[in-house]
């Protein structure tokens, strides 16, 4: 059987999550891995919310019962991607860095657990598998594209 959009998102939440936590255990002396696991995951991160608004949230606000949590979840998406813009400009060796690396993490770990907890649910009385399946494709599709377009900017 395939994958459907909800297994394959929460395997990228999951590796999200252990990436998040293994630069907030780093230290400054760190400086080249949080360059380049910070840069790689803000990267995942905004494709993830590009291709999730574009395959996943699209096809579910047309369905009033989550038509306003979709709303809230692209705003945190927005606001989220800012976020991560900015922190990746900053010295990895700052304080301020992780200052930000943990209320960027913070934001995001509640945002995938709502996703998960309240709207996956929500969404699965409303799509089909097939549906599910199918969106899972072009979600992953989708966030290729967009880390390839984001990792050449």
């Amino acid at each position: 059987m395939a994958k459907d959009i909800y297994e394959v998102l929460k395997k990228v939440h999951s590796e999200a999550r252990k990436i998040l936590d293994k630069l907030e255990s780093s230290d400054e002396s760190d400086e080249k891995m949080r360059r380049e696991k910070g840069h790689t995951v803000a990267v995942e991160v905004i494709a993830h919310h590009e291709a999730e608004s574009k395959c996943f949230y699209k096809r579910l606000e047309k369905y009033d019962e989550v038509r306003d949590k979709i709303r809230e979840h692209q705003q945190e998406h927005e606001q989220a991607n800012e976020g991560l813009r900015q922190w990746m400009k900053m010295d990895p060796t700052d304080s301020q860095w992780m200052r930000t690396l943990k209320k960027l993490k913070q934001e995001l770990v509640h945002h995938i657990e709502d996703e998960e907890n309240v709207l996956f649910p929500q969404a699965q009385k409303l799509l089909t598998e097939d549906q599910a399946e199918k969106i899972a494709e072009e979600f992953q599709h989708e966030m290729h594209d967009r880390e390839e377009h984001l990792k050449a900017a």
